[in-house]
């Protein structure tokens, strides 16, 4: 076996697929496929340690994916790339532990990164998808690593981002689901980021958390119901539940901010239109002017 570092282009990694064509290989991800071609398009692609790997009679014995990708972006990339591989090792490959995102973010000095590189990663699928039917949970995937830490990263939206967390983590206990608390943090971004006055905002979240002189009829009211009852977001899928959530979330702001009133609150993944936080400019009729 002997490795070297070369340039790969659409063409040549074509011709090593179709020569591996009928051959064991594993099932291909497509989602993986997409991160990589957003990798190599965005310029986050690096050469790395870890080769392409070509059997003596040329066949693929590791790096399906990544050449799967080369050839669906239609650049050439650097990689390394080992020749004369025994195929015998396909059965040991990728079997240690991969770095998550919450892993180099951990490396990077971060805290409460599990829950951090969620939210990120909701927070770019939301901003994917907005005003379309699509779902959240599909459109994170293209998303690499590299994208989740330069986003927590970023000079104005990652301090923004990592101080949302705390006060996305204190709504969510409140209403009795920590865990959503991850898309919850987005939620606070885009308010901060919206033309909406940050005392509204304050106001929506304050008793969003507390739940304090809510009348009958006030959307918050209805969002909460919705959050914390069992035949309410708990009891939708767990793919869509990020999606459902933002989605009555900002239903329930905008409808706060026309001082509109709700007595119940959803959201039909796949049918409406994940909405965006639409300002207005007449002052609820139950805060002062």
């Amino acid at each position: 076996m002997y490795v070297e570092q070369v340039i790969l282009t659409p063409h040549d990694a074509e011709k090593l697929l179709m020569a591996s064509i009928g051959t064991k290989q594993r099932a291909l991800r497509s989602d993986r496929v997409a991160r990589l071609i957003r990798s190599i398009q965005s310029g986050q692609w690096q050469v790395t340690h870890q080769a392409i790997a070509i059997s003596p009679d040329g066949v693929v014995v590791d790096g399906q994916h990544r050449l799967t990708a080369i050839a669906g972006a239609g650049v050439d990339v650097k990689v390394m790339l080992a020749r004369d591989v025994d195929p015998a090792t396909f059965g040991v490959l990728d079997t240690g532990a991969t770095r998550s995102p919450a892993d180099v973010l951990r490396i990077s000095g971060f805290v409460n990164t599990n829950q951090l590189a969620a939210a990120a990663r909701y927070l770019l699928a939301y901003e994917e998808v907005v005003g379309s039917t699509d779902s959240m949970n599909g459109a994170g995937r293209i998303f690499t690593t590299q994208d989740i830490v330069n986003l927590c990263e970023s000079e104005v939206r990652g301090p923004m981002l990592v101080n949302a967390l705390p006060v996305a983590m204190g709504i969510a206990t409140s209403l009795l689901h920590p865990g959503f608390a991850t898309f919850l943090a987005p939620i606070v971004v885009l308010m901060k980021e919206s033309p909406v006055d940050d005392g509204l905002c304050l106001e929506f979240l304050e008793r969003l958390r507390d739940g304090t002189n809510l009348s009958p009829g006030s959307p918050i009211l209805a969002l909460r119901r919705f959050l914390m009852q069992d035949t309410g977001l708990p009891s939708s899928k767990h793919s869509e539940r990020a999606t459902v959530g933002m989605a009555t979330i900002i239903k329930a702001f905008n409808g706060w901010l026309e001082g509109g009133t709700r007595s119940l609150m959803s959201f039909r993944p796949g049918i409406e239109r994940l909405p965006a936080i639409v300002p207005t400019a007449v002052t609820p009729a139950y805060l002062p002017s």
